[in-house]
């Protein structure tokens, strides 16, 4: 059987200073492990977060200012249901009104009415997929909502826009305040 060391025995004997720089080693080690699990784990939820972003119920409709409005959809151009208000105006032309990241349409709404009050417009609202009614669970930042733009130009184009010529001319305003004319051509 082997004897414990004595503290006489050189292997025993540690000084201060090593015992120190060990337990230093021990605790930066530590403090690295946990700052690598935290920022993986912050990233992780801040990615879903903007990835999944939390739906904002719908507090006010078109009618909340004085507008006329029905409710509308149609599927996007991959099928992801979306829905939305058309608010049907008297001058022949149309707006198609898109709300900004992690918003709704209700977040276009007053310039929607202000548009048709002023100006006669038709104004499509619509949520895009993964905010408000519409369906889908996850943002793209632009790769799949701009179908969704799209399928909502095909569905109201007809109803909504002026037709000029082999195509329909709706003004699209973004909530960044972006002005885009978008030309929907149809076949007939």
């Amino acid at each position: 059987r082997l004897a414990p060391p004595s503290l006489s025995h050189p292997a025993a004997r540690v000084s201060l200073r090593t015992r120190l720089l060990r337990l230093g080693t021990v605790f930066v080690m530590a403090v690295l492990v946990a700052a690598v699990y935290l920022l993986g784990h912050f990233s992780l939820r801040t990615a879903n977060n903007l990835l999944h972003p939390y739906r904002a119920p719908l507090v006010k409709t078109p009618a909340d200012f004085g507008a006329p409005y029905e409710p509308v959809a149609f599927p996007s151009r991959d099928g992801t249901p979306l829905r939305g208000w058309f608010i049907p105006g008297h001058n022949g032309a149309g707006i198609v009104a898109i709300h900004g990241l992690w918003g709704n349409r209700e977040h276009m709404l007053e310039q929607a009415a202000w548009l048709w009050r002023r100006g006669g417009y038709s104004v499509v609202l619509f949520d895009l997929r993964a905010t408000g009614e519409s369906g889908g669970d996850t943002v793209t930042f632009g790769h799949l909502e701009s179908g969704d733009a799209l399928a909502q130009a095909d569905y109201s184009a007809p109803i909504t826009f002026r037709y000029i010529g082999t195509q329909y001319m709706p003004l699209v305003i973004t909530q960044a305040q972006h002005v885009i004319n978008l030309p929907i051509f149809k076949d007939h």
